[in-house]
């Protein structure tokens, strides 16, 4: 059953004020190619801005005429495929390793009007991994600019194809630009693209879609945001990831202008200023580079909406939101979910009125032909709200599946039981639906979220961290402890000392919250765990101060790549006091050891030191062993340090002495 529509969603359409000049996308323009939707844009608005870089501007007109010397190349001179070619080739797909700018969004369009798909490369990524790449989708020519053109030729080498792939400079081609669109019979079912969303390890797995699936995700963004010509899109993303799709086709099928700039090489400043400099009006981007971007301090006057996708959001970026763009009612923050599978499939509006939720953004509601589902642990559907499971997606708009990969397609992507040839594809993520029909993300089902049995809102953890003074950046993972078991770490950025005049001397940096303080806002605060609203939040065991926040290539935290918590003794506040030789020297050593610590203090408080109630029962079996106690140490669980514990042992000790004498 579709979720009903919630009171956030009912307010945003009643009241969200779309540009004058916004116009619905009717589904039946997704009956067409990608080409041919952008063709009837260039005659509408040939004379529009469609990129607006830094340095210079192309009208309509003038990418098209672009794309079409591009396409001229893979097609040849007279605008189709020669008839010598085999139709195999004359269809294989092209790779895309054109630098951040406009002549790779004119060598996106340009494949395309050659009825070929497209296979996005990075120029940054591993030389094998893109050569195996090339190898695996069968590309006949890799478009690159001149600066690129080593690099080509080096991965087409390596990549082994036969025939082999042609490198293509396209700073040559698109030197001969045509006002001729080529002649060729393209439509919906044509291939667009292949992503490929891994690769660095056994065979790459590369989505595949069709044109058609494209123009209805580019229908769901244009209707959800009202996008109009008048818009201003930023396109931040790499080529290789499959978030540019939506910012760059949402902006040129809809006579918007789009705005390329590639935040490894300007930084969160450099696209800060262009952003501002351009007009932009809708910022696309993962919520670690909108923290960045926030951080300059650039009020972005002519921004109406914020798309947070890629990663989970959380209330932090909420509050940033709303600190930020203060006093602009106008402005909202889109918060949603998709993958290269699915394109987008929910989407929450997030206003200035609307209330702070409790640990990650939610990502709403499901969007046009698109039904969110729960599946259990055996794949079976949940029925009830508030109930946690994997979310899956069923529509008839979802990726054709994984390149040249049978196998993987038919394991991922479920051909479901109705007649209207729709398919299910399970996302990997764990969620549940309020009973507003808005679906909450807990995380991965692919690794452990799972603490002493109940579901951990790592969201609520990180943002009630980062509400306290002196914190800039927070990341809370799940991650094997000692002793096989599993540990909260919270990993920790301190907010760097404010900027000195010139000459003076260095600021100190700011004071870190104690440890004390930090177990405390936890203790007050509260989050969502298997459903439940309300619950109060774990305790990590380790707080790890680190200098930033690894991350990867697209800009999301690198949770993976967070270094292992150190085994010193964390820092109480207070010195650390020798345990006395005896029974405190070697339980001392049993909790160190139980606890993953190198030392452990004689006065050192359990729960300070981010024991678990596991971990205490393990402490108390062990004692009791060791001291052979079995069955007679019940009130050992009540001692908050080593010295009481020691003192209860020896009391222990003492009374049986007496009895036995």
């Amino acid at each position: 059953m579709e979720p009903r529509k919630a009171a956030w969603q009912r307010t945003w359409l009643a009241a969200h004020e779309v540009p004058a000049d916004f116009e619905p996308f009717d589904a039946a323009e997704t009956e067409q190619s990608l080409a041919g939707r952008f063709e009837a844009c260039v005659r509408r608005h040939a004379h529009r801005w469609a990129v607006v870089e830094p340095q210079a501007r192309w009208t309509y007109a003038q990418l098209n005429e672009k794309a079409n010397g591009l396409a001229a190349v893979l097609l040849g001179d007279g605008g189709r495929p020669p008839a010598s070619v085999p139709y195999a080739l004359a269809r294989a797909p092209v790779a895309v390793l054109a630098g951040h700018g406009a002549l790779q969004i004119a060598a996106i369009l340009g494949v395309l009007k050659a009825g070929r798909p497209y296979v996005g490369l990075d120029a940054r990524h591993d030389l094998l991994v893109n050569a195996q790449v090339l190898a695996h989708c069968g590309a006949s020519h890799v478009l690159c600019d001149a600066a690129g053109l080593p690099l080509a030729r080096r991965m087409a080498e390596l990549a082994r194809s036969a025939p082999p792939v042609v490198p293509v400079d396209i700073d040559a081609a698109a030197a001969a630009p045509r006002a001729e669109n080529p002649v060729l019979a393209r439509g919906a079912d044509d291939l667009a693209y292949i992503y490929y969303t891994s690769g660095t390890t056994g065979a790459p797995k590369g989505v595949v879609d069709s044109q058609r699936n494209v123009l209805h995700n580019v229908m769901r963004y244009t209707n959800n945001l009202g996008i109009a010509p008048s818009d201003r899109l930023s396109l931040l993303q790499s080529v290789a990831f499959s978030g540019q799709v939506s910012s760059l086709f949402a902006a040129l099928l809809n006579g918007a202008a789009c705005l390329p700039l590639d935040v490894r090489t300007l930084g969160a400043s450099g696209v800060a200023d262009g952003l501002e400099r351009a007009g932009a009006t809708m910022l696309h981007c993962v919520p670690s580079i909108f923290e960045r971007l926030v951080a300059t301090g650039r009020r972005f006057e002519a921004l109406r909406v914020i798309r947070l996708e890629g990663d989970q959001a959380s209330v932090h970026h909420a509050e940033l939101f709303k600190r930020h763009f203060d006093g602009r009612p106008g402005v909202v923050l889109a918060n949603g979910l998709g993958a290269t599978e699915t394109g987008l499939s929910h989407q929450f509006i997030f206003r200035h009125d609307t209330p702070l939720p409790v640990g990650a953004l939610p990502v709403g509601a499901p969007c046009a032909d698109i039904e969110g589902l729960l599946l259990d642990e055996e794949g079976r559907p949940i029925a009830g709200r508030e109930e946690a499971g994997e979310v899956a997606i069923r529509s008839r708009y979802l990726a054709l599946g994984y390149w040249q990969r049978p196998e993987l397609t038919a394991e991922r992507f479920v051909v479901g039981a109705e007649p209207r040839g729709e398919r299910i594809y399970r996302t990997g993520d764990i969620g549940r639906y309020d009973l507003d029909g808005c679906l909450h993300l807990l995380g991965r089902s692919g690794s452990t979220h799972k603490l002493h049995g109940h579901w951990v809102d790592l969201q609520a953890v990180e943002a009630a961290l980062l509400r306290m003074p002196g914190v800039q950046a927070a990341a809370a993972v799940l991650r094997d402890g000692p002793r096989a078991g599993i540990e909260l770490v919270a990993y920790l950025v301190a907010t760097p000392p404010p900027p000195g005049e010139l000459g003076a001397p260095l600021r100190p940096q700011a004071a870190r919250p104690a440890l004390a303080t930090l177990r405390e806002a936890l203790r007050v605060a509260r989050g969502a765990v298997y459903g439940a609203d309300g619950a109060a939040l774990p305790q990590p065991s380790r707080f790890v101060w680190i200098d930033a926040l690894p991350l990867d290539a697209n800009g999301k935290v690198a949770r993976h790549a967070l270094p292992a918590p150190p085994r010193t003794r964390p820092d109480l506040g207070t010195p650390c006091a020798p345990p006395c030789p005896g029974v405190e020297e070697t339980l001392a050593r049993l909790w160190a050891e139980v606890l993953g610590l190198e030392e452990v203090g004689a006065e050192d408080d359990f729960a300070e030191l981010g024991g678990s109630s596991l971990q205490a029962i393990d402490i108390v079996t062990r004692a009791e062993q060791r001291f052979a106690l079995a069955g007679r140490a019940p009130r050992l669980i009540e001692a908050a340090t080593v010295r009481a514990m020691a003192q209860l042992v020896s009391a222990l000790q003492a009374g049986a002495g007496e009895n036995r004498s």
